[in-house]
């Protein structure tokens, strides 16, 4: 059993390995023209330098560091975003108006997805001149006649 999971975490890792090369081999095309096998063996070898210069304590540094990052601009674009929806009591007043909807643990209840299915048209809202014409595909609602 040991031997199965070690087997299955190396080839979890490899799989995101490979596709994080993958992806600098597609940057470097993208910016610099250069050949995607180049572009692998370029991020292969960063990364080996990368652990190799600072071992497993760099990576949690950055990590660390990223962590920080993201949470300081999680925190500045919300009051952001809040002040582009129309403020935190607009944004409540669009959601579904069933009570589940809010509650973190039960996952919404079942009227919260059928309330979904009455709410009117973007096209009929008030502000509808601010949003843009691109209509959201979305999937048909459970239990609803076609």
């Amino acid at each position: 059993m040991r031997a199965a999971v070690t087997a299955l975490l190396w080839l979890g890792t490899l799989a995101i390995l490979s596709g994080q090369l993958i992806a600098v081999a597609w940057v470097l095309n993208a910016v610099l023209g250069a050949p995607k096998w180049a572009g692998c063996l370029a991020g292969g070898a960063v990364m080996t330098i990368y652990f190799a210069a600072g071992g497993l304590q760099s990576a949690v540094v950055v990590n660390a560091m990223q962590l920080v990052l993201e949470l300081v601009v999680f925190a500045s674009l919300v009051p952001l975003a809040l002040a582009a929806a129309g403020g935190l009591e607009r944004v409540v007043a669009l959601a579904p108006q069933d009570p589940g909807y809010w509650n973190f643990f039960s996952g919404g209840s079942p009227a919260s997805s059928t309330s979904r299915c009455s709410r009117p048209p973007s096209s009929s809202r008030p502000d509808s001149s601010r949003r843009s014409t691109r209509r959201a595909t979305t999937a048909p609602c459970a239990g609803a006649s076609g």
